[in-house]
């Protein structure tokens, strides 16, 4: 797979990072897209990744205190409202943009017609309404061209729903009647607010499957990583898929599922008799898809080299949804 030179720059970036929280911040901001094109006429929010922006990030990696004081005063553990307040806090630490609004809810008929995720004021006078998310997508089926054949881990959404949703509500609330008074309340003309969304994530192939085509408008960069049926890595079909002789490994906690993961020397990370025996207790005895970290040792540190996923055997039919994304 070829890489654009900015996705290699954040990748490299972000295995320099020490701090967790920041390692999450930038990869919220420079990593891959998930759906690269709607036919909504929106375009992708994307933010540069010079010099500048890198100096700001190795600064923080030196002194976190601000970023960290700013996400303390969460309370949810949703990884979706946590990608949020990372944004959150570069709109208001660093970008030139001003965070007008967020979640600005759009009310009529004495009930919610929706919400703005985010509402920025550019320094040119424009507005900008930015729909924004994070997912994790693994695909299925025969035909992965299709948007549903790449599904939630606990089948909570697919992505032809999650665009669908993007195209046919949340991106068109600017234009109904009850969003431009609400905004010209607010000091602002519609016709002035430009519109993005933000889609950022990870998608994982079949572990045997040949993918040469993903479906149109999503970016390629953002397949990371693989899956498996709980059977058939524990079974040992999994074996030559690793070009370690003994690789390393490490189930990730799901509220670190962002970044690439790193961790001192001093885990014990497991090998793969033992992860194997891990995946059946939480995989097979709880019925629930985990991420797995493949990691390599640099110097005093285990670092993150690829993903993937292990799901129960009979994935997704037995999927027990959950709201934490």
């Amino acid at each position: 797979m070829n890489s654009s030179p900015e996705h290699n720059g954040i990748t490299e970036l972000i295995r320099e990072l020490k701090v967790r929280q920041v390692r999450e911040l930038a990869w919220c901001c420079f990593g891959p897209d998930v759906v690269a094109a709607l036919t909504y006429p929106a375009s992708g929010y994307r933010v540069p990744l010079d010099d500048r922006t890198i100096d700001w990030l190795r600064s923080l990696d030196g002194d976190p205190g601000a970023l960290l004081a700013h996400l303390s005063g969460r309370r949810s553990t949703r990884l979706g409202l946590y990608f949020e307040s990372l944004w959150q806090f570069y709109w208001q630490a660093f970008s030139g943009d001003t965070l007008i609004s967020h979640n600005r809810q759009i009310n009529g008929d004495s009930r919610t017609l929706g919400a703005f995720d985010f509402i920025l004021a550019s320094n040119d006078g424009h507005y900008r309404h930015i729909e924004a998310a994070v997912k994790f997508y693994l695909g299925q089926g025969e035909d992965l061209r299709q948007l549903a054949a790449w599904v939630g881990p606990n089948a909570n959404d697919r992505l032809d729903i999650k665009v669908r949703h993007l195209t046919d509500h949340q991106l068109p609330l600017l234009h109904r009647r009850e969003a431009m008074e609400q905004l010209r309340l607010d000091g602002m003309d519609s016709a002035h607010v430009e519109q993005h969304f933000l889609l950022r994530g990870w998608l994982f192939a079949p572990a045997r499957a040949d993918l040469t085509e993903l479906p149109p408008g999503v970016n390629r960069e953002a397949l990371q990583g693989r899956w498996w049926y709980l059977r058939d890595f524990t079974a040992g079909t999994a074996s030559g898929a690793f070009t370690a002789d003994k690789p390393f490994f490490s189930v990730i906690p799901r509220n670190h599922w962002l970044a690439p993961v790193r961790y001192h020397r001093a885990l014990q990370p497991l090998q793969r008799t033992e992860l194997n025996f891990a995946l059946i207790s939480q995989v097979g005895g709880l019925g629930v898809p985990k991420m797995v970290a493949r990691l390599e040792p640099e110097k005093d540190i285990w670092q993150e080299c690829e993903r993937f996923f292990v799901v129960p055997d009979h994935w997704p039919a037995t999927a027990k949804p959950s709201r934490n994304t």
